[in-house]
């Protein structure tokens, strides 16, 4: 993932732990960037 460098260490253990609703919007918008770039 390319954000995965704008995240600090606890940023990113904060979203890995995040609701099934971030990463339902995380995996919904790392396909549109793939869909739009394809």
């Amino acid at each position: 993932m390319k954000d995965g460098k704008k995240y600090s260490e606890s940023d990113r253990k904060k979203l890995e732990k995040g609701s099934g609703c971030v990463k339902a919007w995380t995996l919904l918008s790392n396909w549109l960037y793939r869909v739009i770039s394809w």
